[in-house]
């Protein structure tokens, strides 16, 4: 199992806020600056989408990011958007293109050679 996340940060934007807004959405999940404008983080460890995991059953949207999963999903893998202003307040939104995010996306990508097995886990039917 491969997680990553990515996220352009804009000159207008505090590195420090967006490294809390994705911690507060990926528990435990190692982030590094690179590229002069992007954080990236990397997990093995499937564990980091619990909040991911607890908030879609809270919020009853387990089946719309069901739906960008399996619209994503390419071989073993598959991704979606979160928006980064929402996630500043620990809440997860899903986006289904970058443009509703007018500062740009939090993009997650999942990759296992089980990818149906973790849509299943993570929203399941």
């Amino acid at each position: 199992m491969d997680i990553e996340v990515s996220c352009k940060v804009n000159p207008t934007e505090s590195y420090d806020i967006i490294i809390k807004s994705i911690n507060s959405l990926l528990e435990g999940i190692k982030l590094e600056f690179r590229y002069g404008d992007r954080i990236i983080g990397k997990s093995k460890n499937l564990e980091v989408l619990n909040i991911i995991y607890n908030q879609a059953r809270d919020r009853y949207i387990t089946s719309v990011l069901r739906r960008l999963l399996l619209y994503n999903l390419y071989e073993y893998s598959t991704w979606f958007y979160i928006n980064k202003q929402v996630a500043t307040k620990g809440v997860m939104v899903l986006v289904e293109d970058e443009s509703e995010s007018p500062l740009g996306p939090i993009r997650i990508d999942l990759k296992s050679n089980n990818i149906e097995r973790v849509i299943e886990w993570l929203c399941p039917e």
